[in-house]
């Protein structure tokens, strides 16, 4: 049970947060995936997320 509500300041940096687990989280798994083109694509997809 919760004592307190958040705050919306704190709702969205947890989902900052979040988003940011989740991006390393991919990141980590396709590396193990492919080689150097797939490594090359991860990079163009990352430079255009921005």
């Amino acid at each position: 049970m919760w004592s307190t509500k958040w705050t919306p300041e704190q709702i969205a940096e947890g989902r900052r947060a979040e988003e940011q687990r989740r991006r390393v989280y991919y990141d980590a798994l396709y590396c193990q995936q492919g080689g150097t083109l797939h490594g090359f694509w991860r990079w163009i997809k990352r430079v255009f997320q921005r």
